[in-house]
């Protein structure tokens, strides 16, 4: 588990598990944690509708009681059939999130072994995040969060960037197009570090996203942010206002 440097955990989720494993084919339905896990966090994703190839991603941010901040996750492409592909991240151990498509369970995903203190977990779809749950973690607990994710219920968004922002060289932790709901628009900045959607590679002007969750947002990306809503089947543009630092 990441007690330490942002930067590192950006690149971590930039090139997915690096220090992942992924399981061979299993036909049974995967193993439920126990105990001897706790504290967890598990939970079911139910794809509402057709489909036959996704990418997600489960994850974790949080502060633990010692008051670090902490992070994991692990993302791969699944298909339909549910052959038994699975992802688990060992960069963190005794900490291991993991995430499975099993024949007898379908997908699932679970982060174990977490520390104490307060987390967002999440579930993102294409680099978007399409669930998330608040949740504070205390020892022993082995805590639920079903996820379903239903594209009828999703928009598209087509963000304009300021040309100050399109041409900036950022650092990894600012190069994201981040969509904040607004009910954490107020929260410490670590949660929101669940709720990244992406890298905007220098020089793009205009960055569309597609299967955002209906709702409120705060748009942002390094400097630049601005408020869109997002109705179901719609598309939202809007255009990001640079925010200069008051010296």
């Amino acid at each position: 588990m990441r007690t330490h440097w942002l930067p590192l955990f950006v690149m971590f989720v930039l090139v997915g598990c690096q220090d992942g494993k992924v399981d061979p084919i299993q036909k049974k339905a995967v193993d439920l944690p126990t105990a001897a896990d706790a504290p967890f966090v598990q939970g079911k994703i139910t794809l509402i509708g057709e489909w036959k190839e996704e990418v997600l991603r489960a994850g974790f941010v949080g502060k633990g009681k010692d008051g670090k901040n902490v992070a994991n996750g692990c993302g791969l492409t699944f298909e339909s059939f549910g052959s038994g592909e699975s992802m688990t991240s060992e960069t963190f151990r005794p900490q291991l999130s993991s995430i499975f498509n099993h024949a007898g369970s379908g997908l699932s995903f679970r982060h174990v072994k977490i520390a104490p203190g307060d987390y967002v977990v999440y579930v993102r779809r294409n680099e978007v995040p399409v669930a998330w749950q608040k949740v504070a973690v205390k020892e022993g607990d082995q805590l639920t969060f079903d996820v379903t994710i239903d594209p009828a219920k999703m928009g598209s968004i087509v963000v304009t960037l300021p040309d100050e922002e399109a041409n900036a060289q950022l650092s990894l932790v600012n190069s994201s197009l981040v969509l904040i709901p607004m009910e954490f628009v107020q929260s410490e900045t670590w949660i929101r570090e669940a709720f990244e959607a992406g890298y905007v590679q220098v020089g793009n002007k205009t960055v569309t996203r597609e299967g955002v969750p209906a709702g409120k947002y705060l748009v942002r990306r390094g400097k630049s942010e601005a408020e869109v809503e997002v109705a179901a089947g719609k598309e939202s543009a809007i255009t990001l206002v640079r925010k200069e630092s008051k010296k």
